[in-house]
């Protein structure tokens, strides 16, 4: 589990729910969504097919998670992926997620469905 008190986010910057890193432009879009009925925050993230591998996934991601959690008390973070995804995949392992169980989902369009597995990640909740 990660503790809220180490993080440490290196070139990321906060600005609300919005990341900046140390470059002139997009690598793409992180996001978190709270489901209020399970008290969990969904991930979401796309990036430029140019910036994959590069840790702006997991650095953008670590941000948001982190800032959730101090400014709005996140504990419990969930992410799926397409079974075949094998770089989301390793993006929430590198978030210290861990395989939860397999689902699918289908696109907004109804075009394709997916088989999936959904990760999750408890944090430690601040000391009060």
């Amino acid at each position: 589990m990660l503790d809220v008190n180490s993080f440490a986010p290196g070139k990321v910057t906060y600005n609300s729910f919005n990341i900046s890193f140390d470059i002139p432009f997009a690598v793409g879009i992180y996001a978190l969504n709270h489901d209020v009925d399970r008290d969990v925050w969904t991930l979401s993230y796309v990036n430029r097919y140019d910036d994959w591998g590069k840790g702006y996934t997991i650095e953008g991601m670590n941000a948001l998670m982190m800032h959730a959690a101090k400014v709005y008390g996140a504990h419990t973070f969930e992410g799926e992926c397409a079974k075949e995804n094998i770089g989301s995949r390793r993006v929430m392992e590198k978030l210290g997620m861990v395989y939860d169980h397999s689902s699918s989902y289908t696109k907004n369009d109804g075009s394709a469905t997916f088989e999936s597995d959904v990760f999750l990640l408890t944090i430690q909740k601040e000391k009060g």
